[in-house]
């Protein structure tokens, strides 16, 4: 169990190296690698049972790869048997397959892809906040469900470079994102919201109409448990997304889900009413998104899996978050050592209390030693 912790340690050590203003450019891409690489490592050794999504499809799918690997079509006939239909991730497998039988690689490899995005997702962003404090980030809210959801967590990456992106206004680039994480996961689309309150926040010079895009933008995102509801009572959900939608007589607390995010969320709002004078298009779309995901909560009591899309504005937690320390000018040092000891209480508390996702205990795989 301790090589999680040691892998977690040693990447956001080597994070923290590669954004150090002593280094050259090619020691800081050299800890850059080393970071990604050692937690992608924990993704290839893994024992099999490590991750529900593992069992639902994801064996399955690399087996049908390398069983068809002479006929893309067959291949796509099986997919679709098992359930899953998306071109990016199945043909992400076929690939693999082509040159290895070994499941872990694949697993060790999609890792590489996964967090290698994120990595350069959060390197974008450097200027902004200190890139270390993201990475942790990272590890500590994000990774945990990208082990998790596997295809899901290809778009879940693209759309956090999209962000990245149109903050830098590469639209374009932006776009191609959100297109290509649709390829990996269809729920993906879920991210146009987002995509459109960012553009539009960046088009936008005037603070007073910057404010009432976040203003809409949070109403919008306020209504989509009640969307979700409506189009699976008049079935126009398809069948494979009305699965996630299911009705349960037991209540779900949301209480620790609200703990965890009430901080941030007043942070935010506070800092959008103080700041609605400037015109300020990255904290305004940060701060905007921080806040809109607290609003998504009521997705659980649909079910736990209706909340995944929550995920898409989750992601932007990653600048977020350390934006939101960096505003306690003078005492930033002081908030960021605070803000880590809440993500390792987060980590703990979710990830091995609650063994949200079934990664923990993280067991190697026999068959990689």
């Amino acid at each position: 169990m301790m090589i999680l912790f040691v892998m977690l340690s040693a990447s956001a050590l080597f994070a923290f190296l590669s954004s150090s203003h002593v280094l050259n450019r090619y020691y800081s891409a050299f800890f850059s690698i080393c970071s990604v690489v050692s937690v992608s490592v924990l993704n290839g050794i893994r024992d099999l049972s490590i991750g529900t999504d593992l069992g639902v499809y994801g064996n399955n799918v690399f087996i049908q790869a390398r069983a068809n690997m002479l006929s893309f079509h067959d291949y796509m006939f099986e997919c679709k048997a098992i359930g899953m239909t998306e071109y990016g991730y199945a043909i992400f497998n076929y690939i693999i397959a082509q040159f290895s039988s070994n499941i872990h690689i694949f697993y060790f490899l999609l890792g590489i892809f996964v967090n290698s995005i994120f990595y350069i997702s959060g390197f974008r962003n450097r200027e902004r906040i200190p890139f270390s404090i993201a990475w942790i980030t990272y590890l500590m809210i994000i990774y945990p469900a990208t082990l998790n959801l596997l295809r899901q967590g290809v778009a879940l990456a693209l759309i956090s470079l999209m962000g990245s992106f149109l903050l830098s206004n590469k639209n374009i680039s932006a776009l191609l994102c959100i297109l290509a994480a649709c390829s990996f996961h269809n729920s993906a689309v879920f991210a146009f919201i987002i995509y459109i309150f960012i553009y539009l926040i960046c088009r936008v010079n005037a603070a007073h109409r910057q404010n009432m895009i976040v203003l809409v933008f949070l109403c919008v995102s306020a209504f989509v448990p009640t969307v979700v509801s409506w189009l699976d009572s008049k079935g126009l959900l398809s069948d494979k997304y009305s699965q996630y939608v299911v009705d349960t007589s037991l209540s779900i607390s949301l209480i620790s889900s609200l703990i965890a995010r009430i901080p941030f969320f007043v942070l935010s709002a506070y800092y959008l009413i103080k700041e609605r004078s400037d015109s300020n298009k990255i904290d305004k779309s940060l701060f905007g998104i921080v806040g809109a995901e607290l609003l998504l909560l009521p997705l659980q009591n649909i079910s736990s899996s209706a909340f995944r899309v929550a995920l898409y504005y989750g992601v932007y937690k990653i600048p977020g978050y350390p934006l939101l320390c960096k505003k306690f000018r003078g005492m930033s040092k002081i908030a960021y050592i605070i803000y880590v000891i809440y993500l390792m209480s987060y980590f703990y508390i979710q990830t091995i209390r609650n063994g949200s996702g079934e990664i923990y205990p993280f067991v190697v795989a026999a068959d990689t030693l």
